[in-house]
């Protein structure tokens, strides 16, 4: 089973803390991707009003912690790549709730491998899936 996979409650807290955090890596390189908004407004779309709570608060557990880096490389990701700004935000907000750099570089290879694994199968534009694959410095899937 894959992390998409795993059932999480996230409430209103831990959503707000989250939300925060994507909007802060899509701001990063200065530069808010449609594709990056779209993520987070999805995301945002059902949350209930919550006054800026405590991150380490709301993202007591390992799971939490977990969901909220890999998140934030999805919204760093949609646009296709990780800027420099961006892996500095990741880090810096990970690193706030304890979360080392190198389990963000694990967030980061399983979010890279979850996007290029949609692609198993695809033969037609085949060199373009392959070519995305090489840029995410990953495996083409097979």
């Amino acid at each position: 089973m894959d992390f998409f996979e795993r059932e999480l409650f996230v409430d209103g807290p831990a959503a707000a803390v989250i939300s925060a955090g994507m909007r802060a890596v899509a701001k990063a390189d200065g530069d808010v991707h449609p594709r990056e908004m779209a993520l987070i407004e999805a995301f945002e779309a059902d949350l209930p009003a919550t006054e800026h709570p405590d991150p380490r608060g709301a993202l007591a557990s390992h799971d939490l912690r977990s969901a909220y880096a890999r998140t934030l490389v999805m919204v760093a990701l949609a646009d296709g790549v990780i800027s420099a700004e961006e892996d500095r935000v990741i880090r810096e907000l990970c690193g706030s709730l304890g979360v080392a750099d190198a389990d963000v570089d694990t967030a980061i290879d399983e979010v890279k491998h979850w996007f290029i694994e949609r692609f198993a199968g695809v033969t037609v534009f085949r060199d373009s899936v392959e070519a995305i694959a090489r840029d995410l410095g990953v495996d083409a899937p097979g």
